[in-house]
């Protein structure tokens, strides 16, 4: 009682947030609950042109026999308005729509292409109001909204990331979806993730355990699903201090992942990071540092900076934690050189994402390991 949980860390979701955060571009939406419907138009346009050679084949020689005449993207812009023509889904299905609506979705998908989501929008409420079976959702769709619950995330925008998480999972079961099936494993995680983000660790937690059950029934016990939900199930309930379970999560899920993808893989690197920190925030430092290691060579191995900065900084607080200033800086200093493989334009932001000036500044200023970890471990901040 009185005492603030230890927060988990992810870093394959907190690098991929800071991706979204440096990366930039986000789409346009309006800022109110109902208004959302346009943003879910512009993320399910499942009727756009698949690119590539399958879109410069005719149906026909597809072996499918048109009902009205057979387009390719080439030519779906000629012709009457109200003539039938069909076009490619993004997961190959055939869809048959008039010439006019498949123009406005050639147009919302090149809008889209662009970046431009507010046109993206705009065009593609214009298709479905000419055809109202243009609206698909598949895992094309599922992509696009956890990408864009992800941009409102970085953008403090939490109400609009819930309410769109929720009208999209809702429209998912309207037009037939079964929460039980492996199809909406996309849709559990991308619950968990937003549940992550807001540090609502109970709801987490019980999302992240119906992604186990999931993974358990369709893939395995020895299956790399499975072990992804073990260990987001280990983040989950780390902070209600449910230590032991959560250790049994991550040590669990490292074994499969190293069994399947090897000692030096990223799956088990990130786990590596993730006990280490549970182990860190329950005063096992000598067993942190080791999975720190671990991690650390793997992400040198494999040049991957970010993840590197990331577990650099959490090693260097154990260090401290551990009463060893020295390999505390000197961690810190290889964190410092792993920042300057950033392009230039983004690194004083993830200096500033991850709180790098203001440890060293505290480590150089011999400020006592608790303090320490108030500042950066314990209390939640951002980016540990």
């Amino acid at each position: 009682p009185g005492t603030t949980p230890p927060r988990p860390h992810n870093t394959q979701l907190s690098c991929r947030a800071l991706e979204e955060l440096l990366g930039g571009d986000y789409p346009e939406a309006t800022p109110t609950r109902e208004g959302l419907e346009s943003v879910l138009r512009a993320l399910i346009p499942g009727a756009a042109l698949k690119k590539g050679k399958a879109a410069t084949k005719t149906v026909e020689e597809q072996g499918f026999h048109p009902m009205g005449s057979t387009e390719t993207e080439n030519s779906i812009l000629k012709g009457e308005d109200a003539d039938l023509v069909e076009i490619l889904s993004q997961d190959g299905r055939k869809i048959r729509t008039s010439r006019k609506a498949a123009r406005l979705v050639v147009e919302a998908n090149k809008f889209a292409s662009e970046g431009n989501m507010a046109k993206a929008v705009e065009t593609m409420q214009k298709a479905v109001k000419e055809d109202p079976n243009l609206e698909q959702m598949d895992s094309e769709s599922d992509k696009r909204l956890i990408n864009t619950v992800q941009a409102f995330l970085m953008q403090g925008h939490r109400e609009k990331a819930k309410a769109l998480l929720e009208q999209y999972y809702d429209m998912k079961i309207k037009k037939g979806g079964d929460p039980e099936s492996w199809e909406m494993i996309g849709m559990i995680e991308a619950h968990v993730l937003f549940y992550k983000t807001i540090e609502d660790w109970v709801t987490m937690g019980e999302w992240s355990q119906k992604a186990v059950a999931m993974s358990k029934k369709f893939k395995g016990e020895r299956s790399l699903q499975y072990a992804q939900g073990l260990s987001n199930h280990g983040l989950a309930i780390a902070p209600l201090e449910k230590h032991e379970e959560a250790e049994k999560c991550f040590t669990q899920a490292l074994s499969i992942q190293e069994e399947i993808k090897g000692l030096g893989s990223q799956e088990a690197a990130q786990t590596c990071h993730n006990l280490a920190l549970l182990y860190r925030n329950t005063g096992r430092y000598a067993e942190a540092g080791s999975l720190y290691d671990k991690a650390l060579k793997t992400w040198r191995a494999k040049n991957m900076w970010m993840q590197h900065v990331v577990t650099c900084k959490d090693a260097a607080m154990n260090y401290h934690a551990a009463g060893d200033p020295s390999q505390a800086i000197a961690m810190m200093d290889e964190c410092f050189g792993e920042v300057k493989k950033a392009p230039q334009h983004i690194q004083e932001k993830v200096a500033t994402e991850l709180g790098l000036d203001d440890f060293m500044s505290l480590l150089k200023g011999g400020v006592a390991p608790q303090a320490a970890a108030a500042e950066g471990g314990a209390s939640g901040k951002k980016g540990n």
